[in-house]
């Protein structure tokens, strides 16, 4: 890991090179050092770059930022890796097939290996072979974590070609979105639903006065790590989980509700393929789109739930070093595999403010002031749009009026009320509470495959997503009105001045 970077000229000579990339701020999500460089060790790696692009070499993510809340991509590397798979399948979608299965079996790899771990006594295993442990468990991160880029490199291919194979079916701009994401629902249940499920099911059991303690033990075994995003969070405790076992008054009718949905949505693609049989390009597109519906969701829950899982690998090194858990957390990638301690007073620079930037592969830190001083600069550069427009991914009413409450992070979510309207980046899994009051969904971030549209589908509710600046012009408590013949968004009293991005 490069040094912190010092003031002055090395600051200005940083951000001219900065100034050549093509940088764009495409997830904004809470994360710790520890995970902000989990992310881009995956995506420069050579070797696993290759194996996800049929050998080809790619473009590995050379430039890349976290910083603040913003994780910025190099938009022509993401460009360049689109190229390269439009090259290869050559209008055959079959090859995207095979890549998404790999992609689950590198996930189970990663999975299983990351529960070994969690469930490993490391008390008398000597510091060298934690050490060790760790550096395996980075490269089977960095094997799934090319994933994280794919399906930005593929979306708008596998879209483009869905929206070509359905003209002549569909003519209305609006209802070809919808249709498309109807059509590619995910062709299996993420963890997100399958914990729904459970719970219900031991709420049924609570409600009907059996004992549901172990039911509960085992389900925070399972599913803890749903709430746990990038090492932000805690599993649930066996208190909170009662609490919402207790609240669930209709487990049985739910329950019956999901399995109802669940079988409408394979009806009517079933009837869709039969209807259209001839377009037998068009069916196979749609195949492949729903693997990468699925994907999408489940190559982050297994990163995210899999650095979770290494907790207790990470708390007995933490030990070893005097620190805590939630010390180790600022730590980085290469702060861990040296296996030194990192001064108290740059944590707590950390914590405070840092930048992990790469630029042509390596690596530049920043703490404290420093950090300040790009998140400054990036404030400056990046002026948003007052416009807010985007993709409508569910049209159960053609407008809808509400409160804005912006959500950033899980501490955010308790603001949404009943009737409220969602403005998030992009939604999460453990979102799924507040969406659940929420009236409707608004979103910087995602394309048709993304959480929001799924979950905006699965609980019929509006959902705008895609809009790019959503959480950067509204504010808490602007009255707005979603047009979902359009995707646009007017602020009908409250905020009206644009702020800047982070």
């Amino acid at each position: 890991m490069a040094a912190n970077t010092g003031k002055g000229e090395s600051r200005g000579e940083l951000t001219r090179q900065i100034d050549k990339v093509n940088f764009k701020t495409l997830v904004t999500r809470e994360v710790v050092p520890l995970s902000a460089t989990l992310l881009p060790s995956a995506l420069r790696s050579s070797k696993h770059f290759r194996r996800a692009l049929w050998g080809k070499s790619g473009n590995n993510y050379k430039n890349f930022a976290a910083f603040g809340y913003s994780l910025t991509y190099d938009m022509d590397g993401i460009t360049k890796n689109m190229k390269t798979v439009i090259d290869y399948v050559k209008g055959d979608a079959s090859p995207l097939e095979d890549l998404a299965k790999l992609g689950k079996k590198l996930g189970t790899d990663l999975d299983t290996f990351s529960l070994e771990i969690k469930h490993g006594d490391f008390k008398d295993t000597p510091t060298k072979e934690l050490i060790s442990l760790f550096r395996e468990y980075v490269d089977k991160f960095s094997a799934l974590g090319v994933y994280l880029s794919l399906p930005l490199s593929i979306e708008r291919y596998l879209q483009d070609n869905i929206r070509e194979g359905l003209k002549g079916i569909v003519y209305s701009k609006t209802d070809m979105t919808l249709l498309l994401i109807e059509l590619t629902s995910p062709i299996e249940h993420d963890a997100l639903y399958k914990e729904r499920v459970d719970l219900l099911k031991i709420a049924e059991k609570y409600h009907s006065g059996l004992d549901v303690g172990k039911d509960i033990m085992r389900h925070i075994d399972e599913y803890g790590n749903v709430c746990i995003r990038w090492c932000m969070g805690s599993p649930w405790s066996k208190e909170e989980l009662m609490t919402k076992i207790k609240g669930i008054k209709d487990a049985k009718q739910q329950l019956a509700k999901l399995k109802h949905e669940d079988d409408k949505i394979k009806r009517d693609f079933d009837a869709f393929v039969k209807l259209h049989s001839d377009k037998k390009k068009l069916i196979e597109d749609i195949k492949v789109t729903k693997w990468y519906t699925w994907l999408r969701t489940y190559r982050t829950e297994i990163l995210s739930g899999s650095i979770a899982n290494i907790y207790p690998l990470l708390s007995e090194l933490a030990r070893r070093l005097g620190i805590t858990l939630e010390d180790i957390k600022y730590y980085t990638i290469d702060d861990i595999l040296s296996g030194k301690p990192v001064a108290a007073s740059e944590l707590a620079r950390r914590r405070e403010a840092f930048v992990i930037l790469f630029l042509s592969s390596k690596m530049h830190y920043f703490s404290g002031d420093d950090a300040k001083y790009f998140i400054d600069y990036w404030r400056l550069k990046n002026v948003v749009l007052k416009e807010i427009k985007g993709v409508v991914a569910n049209r159960p009413v053609d407008t809808i009026t509400g409160i804005a409450k912006i959500v950033i992070s899980m501490n955010d979510l308790s603001k949404v009320k009943a009737g409220d309207i969602m403005v998030a980046p992009m939604t999460e899994p453990n979102f799924v509470p507040a969406m659940e009051r929420a009236a409707a969904f608004l979103t910087d971030e995602g394309g048709i495959l993304c959480h929001a549209a799924i979950v905006g589908r699965e609980m019929n509710k509006p959902c705008i997503i895609g809009t790019g600046n959503a959480t950067k012009v509204l504010k808490d408590g602007d009255k707005i009105r979603l047009n979902l013949a359009d995707g646009t968004v007017e602020i009908l009293s409250g905020h009206k001045t644009a702020n800047s991005e982070i």
